[in-house]
């Protein structure tokens, strides 16, 4: 292919490319196979105190359900069959890594919470 051609290419994609979703204050997130998403979203406590909540995004609807409440979570990583979502927990000068079915304010389980007060969970991940 010549240059001319990949330019063409490349400018025809970005030209049909579109506006996939706007989310403010939006952090970490994974995408499901309908195109929704869960997505970590910063929340704030009056003026002075910010912290991190799931919540799924709907594609259909446009409208964010949140999944947790005064939970302190991050990180967010669905499992293949769209059922479960891990995420880390913040609190207590440690992370912890949680897992909890995919709907509203459902019950977390925590999976993994380290032996010291400074142990660390990271980047949950279902591989």
């Amino acid at each position: 292919m010549a240059d001319s051609e990949q330019l063409e290419a490349r400018a025809a994609t970005a030209e049909d490319s579109s506006r996939y979703a706007i989310i403010e204050r939006s952090g970490a997130f994974d995408v499901l196979s309908d195109g929704s998403m869960v997505v970590e979203q910063t929340q704030s406590y009056r003026t002075s105190y910010e912290f991190q909540e799931l919540h799924r995004w709907d594609r259909a609807t446009g409208k964010m359900e949140p999944l947790t409440h005064g939970m302190r979570v991050s990180d967010p990583d669905v499992s293949p069959d769209e059922r479960m979502v891990a995420f880390a927990i913040n609190g207590q000068s440690r992370r912890q890594l949680a897992v909890m079915p995919l709907q509203r304010e459902a019950n977390a389980r925590i999976v993994w919470t380290g032996r010291g007060r400074w142990d660390q969970a990271f980047s949950p991940d279902w591989s």
